[in-house]
């Protein structure tokens, strides 16, 4: 059974097979491959189930979140991939994003509605709320509404004119087209996590995810 789409066995450009020093033609991956990339797959687990969606008889699973990953139980060590390179070249690591990666181009934002709780975790690292919805027990950064360019490309506001001018129009996920300059304490920041967007008294939160596409910020 073949577990990549790429064929059996190595080929030229040309369509002809490449061969070993013996004239035997080489192939494209061994089991060895297979148990490096089985790595990958380690850590994830599937959401609950909901309660109010139409149930496969195949399966009593969640098939509609997205698994979440448990980082005690991933492995952390890095993966060859079939041409002896590594799984995930050519990303940066967290650590060489630099300072304020949060405000570059590539940066995206995943809208959480009024929950401050992001889903991109296990729930291990004791974020967690202490009663009431509205007192989580870690700190957000709120950007200020009236300089912070982030603020600004967070609320979206209307236009000036006609029933939603000047509100904020949440989506439900944004990417930075661009780097946007810091504000204030944004300046002092390494990263973060959680973005709190203060309209009216009210709260709405954006969870930060990692940049794919990095540029260096000028």
């Amino acid at each position: 059974m073949q577990l990549f789409s790429i064929g059996l066995w190595k080929l030229n450009p040309d369509g002809t097979g490449i061969l070993d020093g013996e004239g035997n033609p080489i192939p494209t991956y061994s089991n060895d491959n297979i148990v490096e990339f089985a790595r990958i797959w380690t850590g994830f687990r599937e959401r609950p189930i909901r309660g109010n969606t139409e149930v496969k008889r195949i399966s009593l699973s969640n098939q509609i979140d997205p698994m979440v990953v448990l980082p005690e139980r991933r492995d952390a060590f890095p993966k060859m991939d079939i041409h002896r390179g590594y799984i995930g070249d050519a990303y940066p690591l967290c650590a060489e994003l630099g300072p304020r990666a949060f405000l570059r181009r590539g940066a995206s934002y995943r809208f959480l509605g009024r929950s401050g709780v992001p889903e991109h975790g296990s729930g291990r690292d004791h974020w967690d709320f202490a009663g009431e919805l509205s007192k989580p027990t870690q700190p957000f950064f709120a950007p200020d509404p009236a300089s912070s360019a982030l603020y600004a490309r967070l609320c979206n506001r209307g236009p000036s004119q006609g029933p939603a001018a000047g509100r904020c129009r949440f989506e439900p996920v944004i990417t930075l087209e661009s780097n946007l300059e810091c504000d204030g304490a944004e300046c002092e920041l390494h990263t973060l996590r959680v973005v709190k967007v203060v309209v009216d008294g009210t709260n709405y939160f954006y969870e930060c995810a990692p940049i794919a596409a990095w540029q260096p910020q000028r």
